[in-house]
């Protein structure tokens, strides 16, 4: 069942969704695979060029999540919220 992003957030029903797995939840109960919706970063606060860095980059990043109500693995990130990009790690030679 897709979430009724629209409601559930201040973002318009156009959605920037991207599947992430859950490293290490600091507060919550966050894990697995989980669905994290976002605007479009274009005026709507929404993160969606955040992920595609992420992907690029191939890099870790830390951010503050809120749940959408009735949907235990959909989350809600916009760019007001916490949200940290990690340095990757350097290999040992």
């Amino acid at each position: 069942m897709t979430p009724d992003v629209a409601s559930a957030t201040t973002f318009s029903a156009r959605a920037v969704v991207a599947d992430f797995r859950v490293l290490k939840a600091i507060k919550g109960t966050a894990s697995g695979n989980v669905k994290l919706y976002s605007g479009f970063g274009i005026g709507d606060c929404g993160f969606g060029g955040g992920f595609l860095m992420a992907v690029a980059l191939d890099r870790e990043f830390s951010l503050e999540v809120t749940s959408i109500p009735n949907q235990s693995d959909s989350f809600v990130v916009s760019m007001c919220s916490y949200i940290e990009m990690h340095e990757p790690e350097r290999q040992k030679q």
